[in-house]
């Protein structure tokens, strides 16, 4: 005589613990892509900072004060030109502004009229700037600003101040 043994009750109890394993990990999955994607990634002040080494590198190559900020042809799109920077984005208006105040070191403390001023971008992002120095912590949707002072001499050893004020606004991509 034959035994027949039902080995399809082990399968079935097999196959509940192969789901729960699965919603497991499903669920841990999901669980570390929500926390990672939770709070998104603010990189205006970094890309302010970069923009502002960059500048600065422009304008005083190893210390070494750049002449042609001082020309007078010193028009639209000076500083992209000058210093290889490309201000075009994904954005239709221009997403950053930039501005260069270069000041007679003699006489920086005594007067606040710098010899230069040289502008670039969207003059429009300027005002945030401003509304930032209020220190108003309801300001995320605003534009970051990046401020520097350096100090640079020419060529013929004259010594001067310069102020490089950086701006990234990009609030669609970064400030929810």
């Amino acid at each position: 005589m034959k035994i027949l043994r039902n080995k399809t009750g082990a399968d079935k109890i097999l196959s509940v613990y192969w789901f729960a394993m699965l919603f497991v990990i499903a669920s841990g999955i999901f669980a570390i892509v929500y926390v990672f994607y939770l709070h998104p990634f603010d990189v205006r002040e970094i890309e302010t900072a970069v923009l502002t080494g960059r500048i600065a590198e422009c304008v005083s190559t190893q210390g070494i004060f750049d002449d042609n900020f001082l020309s007078d042809d010193s028009g639209k799109n000076f500083i992209s030109k000058e210093c290889h920077l490309n201000f075009n984005s994904e954005f239709d208006k221009i997403q950053y502004y930039v501005e260069i105040e270069i000041y007679d070191f003699k006489a920086f403390e005594s007067s606040s009229n710098p010899m230069k001023k040289i502008s670039d971008g969207n003059e429009n992002l300027k005002a945030d700037c401003e509304l930032q120095k209020t220190k108003n912590n309801n300001l995320k949707l605003q534009s970051k600003c990046s401020e520097k002072s350096i100090y640079s001499i020419d060529k013929k050893n004259v010594p001067y101040i310069i102020k490089i004020l950086s701006v990234v606004r990009k609030t669609e991509k970064n400030a929810v």
